[in-house]
């Protein structure tokens, strides 16, 4: 968790291109920033998995090889949470309107993808959605870990 001695607030924000070369950049962003802030290991690793889902959904689904594509993160560091706000002018999509991800019952009917919106809802405390115009804007916060 940050340093409570400062009990203050704090943010840190990236700006990503719109192709696949950003993940890199954000994950050596997020080790980074977790060193300096003595994020514990399955703290740092939560968010970097569920920032690396959704942003990897963005860049191949939202986005599309789009050359416009503008993709920010900004993490937010409360004494009491982490919140990772991440906004792109993609389609408006709104993960918390999609199903609930069901098992194939057999190897023959199952299908590739469906999970990573799971992933993210298990591994997150909260997803926030919301559409600001032509920028969605999607917060995935974490306590304590």
């Amino acid at each position: 968790m940050p340093d409570d001695r400062t009990g203050q607030r704090t943010a840190q924000t990236i700006v990503l291109g719109s192709t696949l070369s950003g993940i890199a950049e954000m994950n050596q962003w997020l080790d980074s920033l977790s060193a300096g802030l003595g994020l514990s290991p399955r703290l740092a690793h939560d968010i970097k998995l569920c920032l690396n889902e959704a942003v990897a959904n963005i860049l191949l689904h939202g986005f599309d090889g789009d050359q416009d594509g503008r993709l920010s993160v900004t993490l937010t560091v409360e004494p009491t949470g982490i919140t990772a706000l991440i906004r792109d002018n993609g389609p408006a999509f709104n993960p918390l309107d999609a199903p609930d991800f069901v098992p194939a019952e057999d190897i023959a009917s199952a299908t590739i993808g469906g999970l990573g919106i799971k992933l993210m809802r298990d591994t997150s405390d909260r997803m926030d959605y919301r559409r600001d115009g032509g920028t969605n804007e999607l917060a995935l916060s974490f306590g304590p870990r």
